[in-house]
């Protein structure tokens, strides 16, 4: 904002400085030498009281007399020869030369005014600023239409870059709001305000691009979620009609109730995955011990699969802070763990370190592992990936996604590695400090 600022203040002062130049320039070309008809009223007159008083003196005394009233009128005076160039010039010789009953000449440009005194004699006054006539007003329209003139074109040759990139930036917001979420905004033109709001539009248009994409995708996919309990539900009911004993009905009415509750899991899901969207700021951040919130969820999580062994390496409470929303972070954490025990034939391994970043938290299993490929799709709302991790081994499918959009929301990061032996390893990096 300051660079155009400073830009648009700088033309204008340069607009300015050209519009007083041309009008000293335009004044300049019309202030020529005026004779007497053309000079001022007190100007002819004190000319005619200057040559009846030097009318009958000789040389001598007109020069003592001419030193006295300098003085006086405090108005530099002199006396010349008219073919003296040093103290007449040429064009002023000319007019006093021409006849006239009291010939003189005003040079408005030199602020000089010139009476003959004789023939061969001149009396020159000034240079003084009371000898420049005030401009009349053709004059005064004419210097007003050449700065008007100068300012607006400076003003035009400025402003126009600005409006025509503001109005493609106009174009590109009236084809978003037409739902054409591609349109962005030119980023051709200096790095100036305008330049900068067009980044920030085009960022804003991405992301809305995004958020777009993906809640169509995610619509989708809870349809095709959704289908399936449904479908399951239905033909549960008429299987239900065609039971034959309580036994049964019993399994059907059970069965039934497993699809509701899965339909229950994946709403309760979708309500948690949209409340953290991507790039909303969380509330309630503090400084919270990891090594606590995991020992709590090792607690509660390890009568998912009893029979798998949970390892915890490097946990301590000397380890630095994390900066997060404790419900946040447990609810990540927690998805991390479930998902691991979920897969895991034998172990899962808690691991947690210092790294430069802040605290590395990794929680890995010795299940059949993901694909190095389809590392990125298991962050993605409802991925499947091979038939060993589908449906029915728990979850809803979005696990993994809702940890992607806490770790965005709280500055962190998560990515997969290969775990040692066989299975994947996701890994957190948590912003951290050692306050207390």
């Amino acid at each position: 904002m300051m660079r155009l600022f400073a830009k648009v203040a700088l033309a204008m002062l340069a607009a300015s400085f050209l519009a007083f130049g041309a009008s000293h320039l335009f004044k300049h070309l019309i202030d020529s030498p005026l004779d007497k008809r053309e000079a001022p009223q007190p100007l002819r007159v004190f000319a005619h009281l200057l040559r009846h008083e030097f009318a009958s003196k000789d040389y001598d005394a007109t020069r003592a007399r001419i030193d006295t009233m300098s003085r006086e009128l405090n108005i530099p005076m002199n006396i010349g020869k008219i073919d003296d160039r040093n103290v007449v010039p040429e064009d002023i010789a000319r007019r006093l030369s021409s006849p006239g009953e009291y010939p003189l000449a005003l040079d408005p440009r030199r602020t000089m005014l010139y009476i003959s005194l004789s023939p061969r004699q001149v009396l020159v006054l000034g240079p003084d600023r009371q000898f420049r006539p005030p401009p009349d007003q053709w004059t005064i329209v004419m210097v007003a239409l050449i700065n008007l003139l100068i300012v607006g074109v400076t003003a035009l040759l400025v402003t126009l870059p600005m409006v025509r990139r503001l109005s493609r930036m106009k174009d590109a917001a009236d084809a978003i709001g037409r739902g054409d979420f591609s349109a962005r905004a030119a980023k051709t033109g200096p790095s100036d305000a305008i330049g900068s709001l067009a980044i920030a539009f085009n960022h804003m248009a991405e992301t809305t691009q995004r958020l777009v994409e993906n809640q169509r995708h995610l619509l989708q996919a809870v349809a095709h979620e959704l289908r399936t309990p449904m479908a399951r539900i239905r033909f549960g009911l008429e299987m239900f009609l065609d039971a034959s004993s309580p036994q049964q009905r019993e399994q059907r009415v059970k069965a039934m109730d497993d699809d509701l509750s899965e339909l229950d899991d994946i709403v309760e899901e979708l309500l948690l995955f949209n409340r953290f969207e991507d790039g909303a700021p969380p509330v309630g951040k503090e400084y919270l011990s990891a090594t606590a919130v995991l020992l709590n969820l090792v607690d509660s999580r390890k009568v998912q699969r009893p029979e798998v062994m949970l390892e915890l390496d490097g946990l301590s409470e000397n380890l630095p802070l994390v900066y997060a929303s404790s419900r946040a972070f447990a609810r990540a954490m927690g998805n991390l763990l479930s998902n691991a025990l979920r897969y895991a034939r034998s172990r899962v391994c808690i691991s947690m370190a210092v790294t430069d970043g802040g605290l590395r938290i990794a929680v890995a299993d010795d299940g059949p592992g993901i694909p190095r490929d389809k590392w990125e799709l298991v962050f993605e709302p409802f991925a499947r990936l091979d038939p060993s991790r589908t449906r029915e081994s728990g979850g809803v499918g979005l696990g993994l996604a809702l940890v992607k959009r806490i770790t965005n929301t709280h500055d962190a990061t998560v990515y997969i590695e290969d775990t040692p032996g066989g299975g994947a390893t996701v890994v957190t990096l948590w912003p951290a400090s050692r306050e207390e």
